[in-house]
């Protein structure tokens, strides 16, 4: 058995899988395999992977690379695959457009051992075409025993929705994963974070790191508007997921209303980036969700204090039902300064 397995879920990616992969083959620690699951590309990635196996030029270290080709089904059939097939009493996950620095596996495994965790997550930088934007990380670097999260992992109160959203840029043990039958749920989107919800309620330490590991790769410099729908979908599914005594666990109906008000804020976003409904039409949209009465009240659950400055404001435009400002501002304010900062 080796150390770490790498997981690499692979959908037409060849413009950035070599540099994905090089990424990983150049790691400080020794004892892993990678583990490439090609989900149905159309395109050449496969033959970019299969250049990859071991003996080949391109692996020169000759480390351990397992391919799996696939029909495609999605990002966390493709996921669960490679889990599947996966050797290594830890695993991580890259994304085949993404990049790690050179001691990622290192640097999560060492936090791991040293403070006996069950999981360790580091913090990330945006990858704009090149240009490195480290993002802000979420919690303070530490430990932190599991119990002192559960009241803020479906949703922390800042808009910002799931404490851990993503499973890239963190290392599991294997064993966790197995003994308690966990999978990616398939999804548009936020399968990463009910992975991680569901992760952390099995396990009772974590590591946070607050260097940047990971680079994730930007490819629109706007919000997504397209969000809206998956956010929706996400909370449906993990109130299904989830059992009774693990909602009381995790103060779920708590956070269901902090919820509620982010689900407004991706709802702004959509009406406000792209609609096909005039202004007029939008902002009377908006009127009518912040209306609502499971809105409303989820304004109460809300930690202000932790947001960012940009969602503190859409905090108080939202609550003063400010509808106009706040589609502006989402619309037409925002992404302008957010295109200067990625440039």
């Amino acid at each position: 058995m080796v150390k770490v397995s790498v997981i690499v879920p692979v959908y037409n990616s060849q413009k950035y899988l070599n540099e994905c992969i090089e990424s990983i083959l150049a790691q400080t620690f020794e004892d892993f395999e990678l583990v490439l699951v090609n989900d149905g590309s159309n395109d050449n990635s496969l033959e970019i992977c299969q250049s990859y196996i071991d003996g080949s030029e391109k692996n020169k270290s000759n480390r351990k690379i397992v391919l799996i080709n696939k029909e495609n089904g999605g990002v966390s059939e493709a996921r669960n695959s490679g889990i599947e097939a996966a050797s290594g009493k830890y695993l991580c996950f890259v994304d085949s457009d993404d990049t790690v620095k050179e001691t990622y596996i290192e640097e999560l495994l060492n936090e791991m051992l040293l403070y006996c965790t069950d999981a360790s997550f580091c913090a990330h930088s945006y990858n704009y075409d090149g240009r490195l934007i480290e993002k802000l990380a979420r919690l303070k670097e530490g430990q932190y025993e599991t119990y002192e999260l559960y009241n803020r992992l479906f949703d922390d109160g800042t808009l910002t929705g799931m404490l851990f959203g993503s499973v890239c840029g963190a290392l599991y043990k294997h064993d966790i994963i197995d003994e308690n039958k966990l999978r990616f749920e398939k999804l548009k989107r936020n399968e990463d974070g009910i992975f991680n919800l569901m992760y952390l309620l099995n396990c009772s330490k974590i590591s946070a790191i607050n260097r940047s590991l990971y680079y994730h790769r930007i490819h629109r410099k706007r919000p997504n508007k397209d969000n809206y729908d998956s956010v929706v979908e996400a909370r449906k599914a993990l109130g299904s997921i989830l059992s009774d005594s693990q909602k009381t666990k995790i103060s779920f109906d708590m956070q269901l209303n902090r919820r509620y008000v982010t689900e407004a804020f991706w709802y702004i976003i959509k009406m406000s980036l792209g609609s096909s409904l005039s202004m007029k039409e939008s902002v009377s949209a908006i009127k009518a969700k912040l209306e609502d009465p499971l809105v409303i009240a989820g304004f109460d659950f809300l930690k202000n204090e932790n947001a960012s400055t940009y969602k503190r404001l859409c905090i108080r435009l939202m609550k003063k039902k400010r509808c106009c400002s706040i589609y502006l501002l989402i619309g037409k304010i925002y992404p302008v300064l957010r295109n200067r900062v990625s440039r």
